[in-house]
């Protein structure tokens, strides 16, 4: 299937994209039409490429804004998500980061359909594999506590216990419990 055929003409109607794109911490998100031009893109996805408004870069297609090998690759994932209709999630890829350092950064590429449910585009985020990491860590570090709770809620649990279990202190776990949940780990 060739989505450029059925790729309108006139420009897209990027409020299909409200403002929310911008409120993920970290996150870059783009969208592009069949002709694999930028449509709309997140604060994020502009400075991360060092462009301060929008306007800058809708029109562009990836071998204006990145290095070739970059946006051959780039556009290879594009083709795939928009010819199978299935989203490509969790693509792991090394990239130039805002100071043009190379970083490993994870991006999500979905299908856009338009009102006919015909594939209208592809629209994606990226998020640096480091930063997404520092994002989830503290969940991390009480994910086995949050398991045990669960698994033994009947139980009396000794908090004590709990964040040796995870190697914390109990003021530390108490911490993590309310930074993620704002609760203790007793309510909890």
């Amino acid at each position: 299937m060739d989505c450029r055929s059925t790729c309108l003409a006139k420009p897209a109607d990027t409020s299909r994209f409200p403002p929310i794109s911008d409120h993920p911490p970290g996150v870059s998100f783009f969208a592009k039409n069949c002709e694999f031009e930028i449509m709309c893109a997140n604060r994020a996805f502009l400075e991360r490429l060092g462009f301060h408004d929008e306007s800058e870069i809708v029109g562009k297609t990836d071998f204006e804004l990145f290095p070739r090998q970059l946006a051959e690759n780039f556009r290879r994932d594009d083709i795939a998500v928009m010819e199978s209709g299935e989203p490509r999630l969790h693509i792991v890829e090394l990239f130039f980061n805002q100071q043009g350092i190379p970083d490993w950064y994870i991006t999500n590429k979905l299908p856009i359909f338009d009102r006919a449910k015909q594939i209208s585009g592809v629209m994606g985020t990226v998020q640096s594999y480091e930063r997404r990491h520092q994002v989830l860590q503290p969940y991390l570090q009480i994910d086995r506590a949050v398991q045990y709770i669960r698994e033994n809620f009947r139980e009396q649990i000794s908090i004590s216990e709990l964040a040796a279990m995870v190697k914390l202190s109990t003021r530390q776990l108490n911490r993590r419990f309310q930074d993620t949940f704002r609760v203790s780990p007793q309510a909890f």
